[in-house]
């Protein structure tokens, strides 16, 4: 089985406004290793990766759109994976929230610090992979 490179990514805003992103936590994995990993005050570096993954990837590929928009550039044209689906249908955790499935899988994590936040997406991802998993677009 072909492991994918990814970069798993979480948004945080200043607002409720998904155009107010202000920082965001950036994951690269390449198989299943974590090969960098950096936190943002916007400005993502998203090269070489073949997907994107984040926690509720709805949520940070909008604020992903929008502040793209509001800044005139082009969105990256990558596939965005979620893993609160992956971890539903992997390992049927519920309720989903990222302390959950960081809980349920024994991941650390440091709520609403960007890069923990991304880190432990990427961590979703690699275990899911290393379960046989490939993640599926939403």
């Amino acid at each position: 089985m072909k492991t994918p490179t990814f970069v798993a990514l979480d948004f945080e805003t200043a607002d409720h406004g998904r155009d107010s992103a202000c920082a965001v936590g950036i994951v690269k994995v390449r198989g299943t290793r974590i090969v960098h990993e950096a936190a943002y005050l916007i400005r993502p570096i998203l090269s070489d990766a073949e997907f994107l993954v984040a926690h509720n990837a709805s949520f940070d590929s909008s604020v992903l759109g929008v502040c793209c928009e509001a800044a005139r550039i082009r969105p990256p044209e990558l596939g965005f994976h979620c893993t609160m689906r992956l971890a539903r249908q992997t390992w049927g955790i519920y309720p989903t929230r990222l302390p959950d499935v960081c809980r349920r899988l024994r991941l650390p994590l440091d709520h609403h610090d960007p890069l923990s936040d991304a880190r432990a997406c990427a961590q979703i991802v690699i275990q899911a992979i290393e379960a046989g998993v490939i993640p599926e677009s939403y």
